[in-house]
């Protein structure tokens, strides 16, 4: 879970040659936090006017998604969103259809092709050479 941070940590660790340590710290904008906040916020020293400046910065960044979703409505939002996604859907199931479609030239069983335009279709080889001008294969 923790993983890209991990790697931060690490490098952060190298560059400053400090001792790093991940603190998992969620702070909302109505102040809802985990169980452990307050151990935390005490462990790394954070005054309380910069806990209340971090605080500000989470409500303005809620606002603004709020305001988004009144200026543009939020169906109107989720109704894009799921129409791009409808599209995406289409165009995926075409192309997994048309790629399942083709066969590649090596995946023919012997490079076998048969001859177009006879009656008794003749399976031609590779192997054979006999016939030049013949059927290409389908890539």
């Amino acid at each position: 879970m923790f993983h890209k941070y991990d790697i931060l940590a690490s490098e952060l660790e190298i560059i400053y040659k400090a001792k790093v340590k991940i603190l998992p710290i969620v702070i909302t904008w109505d102040a809802i936090t985990s169980k452990y906040f307050k151990i935390y916020m005490d462990l790394i020293g954070i005054k309380d006017s910069v806990l209340a400046y971090i605080q500000t910065i989470a409500l303005k960044k809620t606002l603004e998604g709020m305001f988004v979703e009144y200026k543009h409505g939020f169906e109107d939002v989720m109704t894009k969103a799921l129409i791009l996604n409808k599209d995406y859907a289409v165009w995926n199931t075409h192309q997994r259809g048309a790629n399942s479609m083709k066969r590649r030239h090596d995946e023919v069983t012997k490079n076998e092709y048969s001859e177009e335009g006879q009656n008794n279709s003749k399976r031609i080889t590779k192997d054979d050479g006999a016939v030049q001008g013949g059927p290409r294969p389908v890539n």
